[in-house]
């Protein structure tokens, strides 16, 4: 007689509907990466969910506590916590309490542990912390039974024998690559530009963000660029949300080939980057989801994460830090004069992310 395995019961906890289009790939892939499974997912607004979500996911409120009863409900129900994509073990910036977050992580594994539920990290990452707050973090670590990080900063951090590194979550997602070896010539360069207000000592750096970029877009011909802004985070609870700082951007430049993609869904912004020659990112995951569609990139670091990802893949060359911004035509002018050995570049990383798709199915067998 043979039998009959149980159907998993997965808690998934990330930055969800939240109106990002990044940890909306997230969400995608994972649920793509246990859809055998019974998922539970930690939600902040079910209308901002990717259509995707139905069948076999449920979904709890993060932000309130009338759930209570159904979450602890949940609690008892689930097999495996799985903590999936983004940087996790952070600091909050601009948050009363910076630390929260990396308090309620080390609480929620020790509760787990207590009633012997799984923990896993599946392509997280670790922000710059230092001091008590990385002693938290390494804490909520030590409790997981497995742990996959997406960039050599945080498995140096964590350590190479508690974690295995496995390229960026999102590369679970399907992305059709049909790019030329040289921009287009008959029609419009298209040049995609991603920034968003939430940087450091966001008060005066983003000034210099706006104003540096408007000079850099002040220098495309109207006759042979386009540019188009991609807003990654859209939310009405964020007045400074990547739309609000678009059109701060749009307003600046006061030029007519200046455009803000208005989509909000991940497949309508995976469905526009066929149409760009090179991306401009601040956002991580506009370089990253760009790379994979096969579009060129030059990343603006804001944080170390940006900067780790070009580096890790042998793309450093194409990144600036928020400081060296003033850089950016010089750079961009010089890719675009060699655009085929950029793109080349960029199909390498590519190919080089996606091998790692197997590792995902892998891992994904031992936590279910």
């Amino acid at each position: 007689m043979f039998k009959v395995r149980a159907v998993p019961n997965i808690l998934l906890l990330g930055s969800y509907g939240r109106g990002n289009i990044g940890d909306d790939a997230f969400f995608i892939a994972a649920v793509t990466l246990f859809k055998e499974s019974n998922l539970y997912v930690n939600s902040t607004d079910d209308e901002l969910l990717p259509s995707i979500y139905g069948t076999k996911v449920e979904t709890i409120s993060t932000t309130s506590n009338r759930e209570i009863f159904k979450k602890i409900i949940i609690f008892i129900k689930i097999d495996t916590i799985a903590y999936c994509g983004g940087d996790l073990w952070v600091e909050l910036e601009g948050e009363r309490f910076p630390r929260k977050s990396l308090y309620k992580m080390l609480i929620l594994n020790i509760v787990a542990r207590i009633f012997l539920k799984r923990i896993n990290y599946i392509g997280c990452g670790v922000g710059a912390l230092k001091g008590y707050s990385l002693i938290l973090a390494k804490a909520s670590a030590r409790l997981a039974d497995t742990i996959s990080v997406r960039d050599k900063h945080s498995q140096d951090i964590l350590g190479k024998n508690k974690t295995g590194r496995i390229s960026d979550l999102s590369i679970l997602l399907n992305f059709p690559n049909t790019r030329n070896l040289k921009p287009k010539k008959n029609n419009k360069i298209i040049v995609g530009i991603s920034i968003l207000y939430s940087i450091p000592d966001a008060p005066n750096n983003f000034k210099l963000l706006i104003a540096s970029l408007a000079e850099f877009i002040k220098t495309l011909d109207d006759n042979l660029y386009e540019v188009v802004l991609y807003p990654m985070l859209v939310s009405d609870e964020n007045k400074t949300n990547d739309l609000w700082a678009s059109k701060e951007l749009k307003n600046t430049v006061n030029q007519s080939n200046v455009h803000i993609f208005r989509g909000r869904e991940l497949n309508t912004f995976l469905e526009s980057l066929n149409k760009v020659d090179i991306m401009i990112g601040t956002r991580l995951h506009a370089n990253i989801l760009a790379t994979l569609a096969g579009v060129p990139c030059i990343g603006i670091a804001y944080r170390p994460k940006v900067k780790n990802f070009f580096q890790d893949n042998g793309m450093g060359k194409y990144c600036l830090n928020l400081e060296q911004i003033d850089r950016l035509s010089i750079l961009f002018f010089n890719s675009i004069s060699d655009y085929k050995r950029m793109l080349n570049t960029t199909n390498t990383t590519r190919r080089r992310m996606l091998k790692d798709k197997g590792k995902y199915y892998m891992l994904s067998e031992k936590i279910v």
